[in-house]
């Protein structure tokens, strides 16, 4: 992983979060709104783009820098207008913003310790 996440490894952190309420339902709860913004996010993106709901699968099990390389590639593969690619961009950073609470809580289940860097790492 370089010093610093590139937007696919933030974007395979976000992506972490769809099986949140799954993992600890109670954590889950308690940061609603940052959580299900995180899967609307990554939900509208895998509707407008089937090669990224597919991305997203397949970048779960895997470490954000890993995911991330195969969320790349997907991206690479479909036709976004710059319109979209600053939407994307803007809605991205909002999501992640909302995210910044969520990851810092003490009650951060530990499977997603692992994740504050690709979250964290987009502010720097």
């Amino acid at each position: 992983m370089s010093d610093l996440p590139n937007i696919f490894e933030s974007l395979a952190g976000i992506c972490k979060f769809v099986a949140v309420e799954y993992i600890d339902k109670e954590f889950y709860s308690n940061h609603l709104n940052g959580i299900e913004m995180a899967k609307s996010f990554t939900g509208v993106l895998a509707s407008n783009y089937k090669g990224l709901e597919d991305a997203f699968r397949k970048s779960l099990p895997l470490q954000t820098d890993e995911g991330g390389q195969i969320i790349e590639q997907a991206f690479k593969e479909l036709d976004i207008t710059e319109e979209k690619a600053n939407w994307i961009d803007s809605q991205m950073t909002e999501v992640l913003k909302n995210l910044l609470p969520v990851i810092r809580s003490n009650e951060l289940p530990e499977e997603l310790e692992w994740v504050k860097f690709s979250i964290e790492g987009a502010f720097h």
